[in-house]
């Protein structure tokens, strides 16, 4: 346990941000004191002796502070999948805040912790070989790549899907950027089939970059890319006018290891790579997390979850809306974080990080 002095410290922070409500986040807080965020939790935990209550002997409906909103956040730090997908009034009740507090005030709470609902990942667990692959390429990943600036000239990009109707995915309460931590994972062992209607989309993003939205047409239901698309509607419109504006040294396209992106040794689309000077990289295998794509196109998915749809061209307004208001500094920052995901990878001994 750390010593007093920075548990007052941790302490002072934590009584300031609330008194001037600055709208910092228990992880901003426990950054900048220094405190890894476990650690933060039990000192504000263990701290506060009584829960305050109301003058005729009532204990408030939730406190904003470690006694009431810490013990929420604690509850779905500790308790992972089911604790996090109970309402928010059974969470407050699970917690031993109170029995009477209501939903809305709970959310209201826990959304300033930065923690909110979303669909729940379905994802397998990681096979050991998977993890192990997985801890492999982050070392070296490192050994070559250990400061964020040498992340800058990435351009990360990745496909996207979209549709209308029931998904059958649970609503869960999570932090930002934990998609896919173990505890926040919806198991599905039988995938239901593919919507009819969907909406295919690509995207790229790097260190001050941010590509348009270049929707594309596939004959496959679920928007796989073949050779032939990926290089008519993405690479020859968009990757291309990229390589005459820019040069093909300022950037190095990062790719997910799709049978469309061409990783093989010989097929079109690594011709057509070699051909344009194209320099680029695939992404290790089973690694959601280590790609800031992946990050930047849950904002174009919360936007459109957010409103009823009833159509292509409203899902795809809703989309263009989601990825306009995603502002470049936050994507500069899952940039910059690239050599910690790759430090928790090789921590995790290869298991999905909370990227």
């Amino acid at each position: 346990m750390y010593d007093t002095p920075k548990r007052a410290e941790l302490k002072a922070i934590f009584s300031l941000n609330q008194h001037f409500d600055l709208g910092l986040t228990r992880r901003q807080l426990f950054d900048f004191a220094g405190v890894p965020r476990r650690a933060g939790q039990d000192i504000l935990q263990l701290d506060s002796i009584r829960t305050p209550r109301h003058h005729d002997g009532r204990p408030p409906k939730l406190q904003n502070d470690a006694d009431g909103t810490g013990r929420i956040v604690n509850l779905i730090d500790n308790h992972g999948f089911e604790a996090a997908r109970m309402s928010w009034a059974g969470m407050a009740h699970e917690a031993g805040v109170s029995v009477d507090v209501s939903s809305r005030t709970v959310r209201r709470h826990m959304n300033q912790e930065d923690i909110y609902k979303f669909k729940a990942a379905q994802r397998e667990p990681l096979s050991p070989s998977q993890a192990k692959k997985r801890e492999e390429s982050a070392r070296k990943s490192l050994e070559f790549r250990s400061e964020p600036e040498d992340w800058r000239d990435v351009r990360w990009s990745d496909e996207f899907h979209l549709g209308f109707g029931p998904e059958g995915l649970a609503m869960i309460a999570r932090r930002r950027g934990e998609r896919y931590r173990p505890y926040n994972i919806q198991r599905r062992d039988n995938p239901g089939k593919y919507e009819e209607n969907r909406l295919h989309g690509w995207i790229a993003v790097g260190y001050d970059f941010k590509s348009d939205i270049t929707w594309y047409n596939s004959k496959s239901r679920n928007g796989k890319l073949s050779h032939q698309v990926y290089i008519s509607q993405i690479l020859e419109p968009v990757v291309a006018q990229w390589l005459r504006d820019d040069g093909p040294q300022s950037f190095i396209l990062e790719e997910d290891g799709d049978s469309g992106h061409g990783p093989s040794q010989k097929n079109p689309v690594r011709t057509w790579k070699e051909e344009h000077s194209l320099r680029f990289f695939f992404n290790c295998p089973n690694s959601p997390d280590l790609s800031p794509a992946e990050n930047a196109i849950l904002a174009i998915k919360a936007e459109v979850r957010k409103f009823g749809h009833w159509d292509l061209e409203g899902i795809k307004t809703r989309a263009v809306e989601g990825w306009e208001g995603l502002s470049q500094k936050r994507i500069n920052d899952w940039v910059d974080s690239m050599p910690q995901r790759l430090k928790d990878v090789i921590e995790l001994e290869g298991q999905m990080t909370g990227w």
